[in-house]
Parts: C-alpha cells; structure tokens; sequence
C-alpha cells in the first residue's frame, strides 16, 4: 500500500494543493493551508525513476497526476502542475530531496531537467499563492524549503552521499585521464561537478572560469582530464599535490582524494648542445648530447675534437653543464661534467652520466646544456661553481622540451 505525505512550506506553513482539487491535466499547483479532510489534492507519494537517475515522480493521491513545470520551461518562475506521468520525455517530471545545508529538517525540491527548484512565486505567504521552477537560492530561502509531513507512515526518500573508493593513475600530467571509482555519484552528471583543486586554483565547480572536461560520468565511475593550458589562462603545478571531490546532482558532495601532478615533459628527453667553438683560434670544438629517462637515468656524450693539427701536447680543454628547469623557470638541479680535453688533430668522446632525483623529474619543464672553454676549471666543483655564477645567462639559452601546457 502506498504511503502518502503533505509537503508543507518553511515560510508559510501551507501545502503543496492542486488548484479547485481540479484533476484536469494542466491543473496549476498552489500553495494552501493543510485541510484535515478532503485533502487529497494535498497527499503525495514519491514513486523512484524506473530509469535508474536516482530522481523521483511525486504523484498526488487525488488522480496519480504528477508534478510538472509547465512547458518543460527551464526559465526562473515557470509555473508548476498537475499532469499524467510520461513514460518518455519527463526531465521536468522528476525530482530529488536536497536537505537543506543548515539542518533545518527541510529539503529543497530539485528538478532533474535544469536543477531548479520548487518554491513559492514572489515569497508570499498567502493562501493560493502559486509555484514556481526558480534558481536556487543561497540564503533567504524559507519559500524553497519542504518538509515531509506523513499523512500514512513514509520515509524520507533516500539521499545518498557520494564516496570516492579509488583514484588511478594516482600521478599525472596536464591531459591524462583520470578515473574514478566509487558510489552515489549519480547515473547522469546533471548539475553535479569534480572538483579540481590544484594551487589555489579551482577547476569544474559552480562558477570556476578554468575549464574542465569530464569523459565519462556513471553511478559508480567517473572520468576526467588533468587540465591542460591552453584552454585557459591556468596552469596546474607540477610537483603539487592536487585535491579531488565530487558534488552529486542532489548537492552531496564526497571525500576528498588526492592526485600528484607531474611535469608534462614527454619522456625520453633527447637534448644536444649543438657545436660549440672553444678556444681562441676557431680550431676546436664540443658537442654535448643529452637523454633523459622517465626514471631520472640522464646519459650524456661530449665530443672534443682539434682540427689545427698540431699534434701532440697542443689542443684545448673544455666542460659542460646541464641544467634543469622548473615552469617557472627556477633552476632545479646542476649537473656538471669535465673538464674534457684533445690533442691537436684528435678527436675524443666521453660518455657520463648522472641521477636526477624523483622528486626534481615531477618538475622538469625545460634543459639547458652549454658547453664552454677554460683549462683553469679542473674539477667538477669548480665547474659547478661556474655554472651557478652564470646561472641567468645559462637559463636565457634553455631549450623548452615540452610544449606550453
């Protein structure tokens, strides 16, 4: 046996009631005060989406019409009434219980078709004041409030929060695809959102100007891009952790999870210096040859090589640098290697290599490698030392190796 209920007003007290207890289709929807008898017309019962959307019809005891806004209008102050349930086509026909965020025991009225919700035209108090399809307010909403009143024994329609289970991959860069796996988050995204929150800066919530894409939206899975620059003036920051939640079309929101953000840099990096001159008279020259893997493994070559032909005991000295950048363009790591020396007519490879940290390869965004001449740098040390002195001059030749994401 169905349970039927009064959906009583915050700010006036009466009751949702059919115009005249009038069982004509189009019968305008009305707020009146609560009739002891004869009160059909003012008992309702939810009856759940056969679709599965999580929103309900809310039928009258009176001729099992339902709750409609008129026209399917999605403007502010659509008027409400009474019509036969549609088997197709019924956005404006069904409805979720969003319990008011102060706890007042009072829920807003939802519609699935734009998410507006029911309230009373002009906030009046007065017996037959019509209802009405409006925006959602913020504060001063007692017109958009209902309480369940039971007329028979019923129960709240449930109202269930979203979780997040799990998030994968759990680092990412700007554009990978992120899925998460959970509960309640709606069968359609609705006026629900993911909430990307990265560095102070917010992406997909109601009123974010930084776009965001949602692939995929289901009960139990949702999917989404990691922001990518481009489509906005904003950029995540690698090396950050971001914040991830979701917000459910009936206002719920979830647990918060978190995502590491990454460098978009697209692994391996291969750089090369190019030739460069060394020494005074135009016969010697370096060339350095830089890849950098995923796992931080950076293996470098330098080439040396004396075309005077001096021969023995003759030739030049030289050193390289490779240096790491953040987006931001701040130095992250130095790596220094020589110094490398030739003889007159030879030519001389040296391989080395060096391990960049995991937690500086999150951040990498551009290298510079710069090669240079001066018998006097003997050590690393010393060629550190030079490449911090002339740190600007070596970040004014950095070659970006990622696009600007």
């Amino acid at each position: 046996m169905a349970s039927y209920f009064f959906l009583m007003n915050k700010l006036s007290g009466n009751a949702v009631s059919i115009s005249g207890m009038s069982t004509a289709a189009g019968a305008a929807l009305l707020s009146w005060p609560q009739k002891p008898t004869g009160n059909d017309d003012q008992l309702w019962e939810y009856v759940p989406d056969p679709a599965g959307s999580g929103y309900f019809f809310i039928e009258t005891l009176l001729d099992g019409n339902a709750i409609s806004i008129s026209g399917m209008s999605t403007a502010p102050g659509a008027a409400l009434l009474s019509w036969p349930q549609k088997p197709t086509g019924n956005d404006d026909q069904l409805w979720q219980f969003v319990p008011d965020p102060l706890g007042s025991g009072y829920f807003f009225l939802k519609t699935k078709l734009n998410g507006n919700v029911i309230g009373i035209a002009g906030m009046s108090t007065a017996p037959g004041a019509g209802l009405v399809s409006s925006l959602q307010k913020s504060t001063e909403y007692d017109d958009q409030l209902w309480k369940i009143v039971p007329g028979t024994p019923v129960a709240v329609p449930p109202v269930a929060t979203p979780v997040i289970d799990s998030l994968y991959p759990t680092k990412a860069s700007p554009g990978d695809l992120i899925v998460l796996d959970g509960q309640n988050f709606g069968t359609q995204q609705g006026s629900g959102y993911v909430l990307f929150a990265d560095n102070g800066v917010n992406w997909g919530g109601p009123g974010d100007i930084a776009p965001f894409t949602i692939q995929n939206w289901s009960d139990t899975q949702i999917s989404f891009f990691v922001p990518v620059k481009g489509q906005s003036a904003y950029q995540i920051t690698p090396g950050t952790t971001a914040s991830v939640s979701v917000t459910n079309s009936s206002g719920l929101t979830s647990n918060t999870v978190n995502l590491s953000l990454c460098s978009a840099a697209r692994w391996p990096l291969t750089i090369d210096s190019g030739q460069t001159q060394i020494g005074k008279t135009g016969k010697g020259f370096m060339q350095t040859t830089v890849t950098i893997d995923q796992a931080g493994n950076l293996s470098a070559n330098t080439k040396v090589w004396d075309t005077s032909g001096w021969g023995p005991l003759t030739g030049f000295h030289g050193a390289t640098v490779v240096c790491l950048y953040d987006i931001f363009g701040n130095l992250l790591d130095t790596f220094p290697a020589g110094p490398f020396g030739v003889e007159g007519g030879q030519t001389n490879e040296n391989p080395w290599s060096a391990s960049v940290p995991s937690a500086k390869m999150c951040e990498v965004y551009s290298v510079a490698v710069v090669n240079f001449y001066d018998p006097q740098y003997n050590v690393p040390g010393e060629i550190l030392n030079w490449a911090l002195a002339n740190a600007p001059a070596i970040a004014a030749a950095a070659k970006a190796v990622v696009a600007a994401v």
